[in-house]
């Protein structure tokens, strides 16, 4: 039976949990070149540039958890960050946050996008802007709990969550309904508090 470049994708995130990333490079380069065909077919294809995503997310927690090694007790503590004199590690935070926010461009409310985008910026040493992809997922989905595991992780360890808790506490005031809030996000003055919250992450989620 052939292989889909999604059951490769999947056996590719399964064996990256315990596998160096040089010995599943093979893997990684067919899965890449054949999400990028589709890519270069279909521009505004979201699932292979989610797939993409997933790929380099998994080889990025490949390096830093089997291949350096370093340690995450816990998905309550913020996770492993890469030294900043580390280029190949750096490289790949790269690769991973600009494979997000790929996806994020063609669709700025896929949460799992969202997610590997925080877990990039949070592997890269970006703490303020990982905050901002959580919140914003969080804020899309609050039944995300891997997003709001990473918010609480964080909690106090980045300036940009006080600003994020300070922007919906401005919304709660309002006195709205939270349902109604949820929906309208309308302030007192009628301007839309959570649109503030989305512009700010917009820069964060999809640039350049």
């Amino acid at each position: 039976m052939t292989l889909t470049t999604n059951d490769l994708l999947r056996d590719y995130v399964r064996d990256a949990q315990e596998r160096e990333t040089a010995e599943i490079e093979d893997v990684f380069v067919e899965i890449r070149d054949n999400y990028e065909a589709l890519l270069r077919d279909d521009p505004d294809d979201v699932a292979s540039a989610v797939g993409l995503a997933v790929l380099t997310g998994a080889k990025l927690q490949a390096y830093v958890l089997v291949d350096l090694g370093l340690e995450w007790h816990s998905e309550w503590e913020p996770a492993p960050a890469l030294s900043t004199e580390d280029t190949v590690g750096q490289a790949l935070a790269e690769d991973a946050v600009s494979a997000a926010r790929r996806a994020l461009c063609l669709d700025p409310e896929d949460n799992l996008a969202i997610l590997l985008l925080g877990l990039a910026l949070e592997h890269r040493g970006d703490l303020d802007a990982a905050v901002v992809a959580y919140a914003r997922a969080a804020e899309l989905d609050p039944e995300d709990t891997d997003a709001t595991t990473r918010l609480a992780a964080l909690r106090g360890s980045a300036p940009a969550v006080a600003e994020f808790d300070a922007a919906k506490s401005g919304v709660a005031k309002s006195g709205v309904a939270e349902s109604g809030v949820a929906e309208s996000g309308v302030t007192e003055s009628g301007e839309s508090g959570q649109e503030e919250v989305s512009q700010d992450a917009a820069a964060v989620l999809c640039s350049a």
